[in-house]
């Protein structure tokens, strides 16, 4: 009986096959001297490990040079302020339209108003670097500085969030003004005018 006729010897095959490959594997890299992870060597429970977090310091208190530091506090998650901005804004990138792998920008950039971090006028979807329609992505072309937004883009309420944060205004004939104004285009209906 050849195993393609039956598919429970096939898998069994297989599965000892894969077996085999492993442990070949297993056998090279210790002979290497390669440090294996618990599960490849046959332990369940993690190796632990003594030490303390804090730096090793001298006989006057002050740290070692060269001691490495604490550990720092766990990284900030931006999910409640995303989720609510998919509420307010939708999930589709006002950029190029794209609803896929959508990610919310912050307008006024984190690292110049940290206040504003978590302000959900302060957030626009802009689609990722796996976008189907724009190669690359917006966002990531708005971080690099090759996306200009227009105000076509943006909600009343966010038009007037801008411009009471003093981030970009735009004047009678459409052109914006103010600390933001290098990442703004001119309004696309004053635009449509000139053409």
């Amino acid at each position: 009986m050849a195993l393609s006729s039956d598919p429970e010897k096939l898998r069994q095959w297989q599965a000892a096959s894969q077996s085999r490959a492993l442990e070949k594997a297993l056998a090279r890299m210790k002979a290497k001297g390669s440090k294996l992870a618990p599960r490849e060597t046959g332990r369940t429970a993690p190796i632990a490990r003594s030490g303390s977090l804090q730096p090793p310091t001298g006989a006057a208190g002050a740290a070692k040079p060269g001691a490495k530091r604490a550990q720092k506090g766990p990284k900030h998650n931006d999910s409640p302020w995303r989720a609510a901005c998919i509420a307010l804004r939708g999930e589709m990138c006002r950029s190029c339209g794209d609803t896929h792998h959508v990610e919310m920008d912050h307008v006024i950039p984190k690292s110049q108003r940290p206040s504003l971090r978590h302000d959900v006028r302060n957030g626009l979807p802009l689609c990722g670097a796996f976008s189907r329609v724009t190669p690359g992505g917006c966002h990531p072309a708005k971080t690099a500085g090759t996306l200009e937004f227009q105000f076509g883009w943006f909600d009343a309420d966010q038009i007037a969030f801008l411009a009471a944060e003093g981030w970009v205004d735009w004047d009678d004939s459409g052109q914006p003004f103010g600390a933001g104004m290098k990442h703004f285009g001119e309004r696309r209906h004053v635009r449509k005018e000139q053409e």
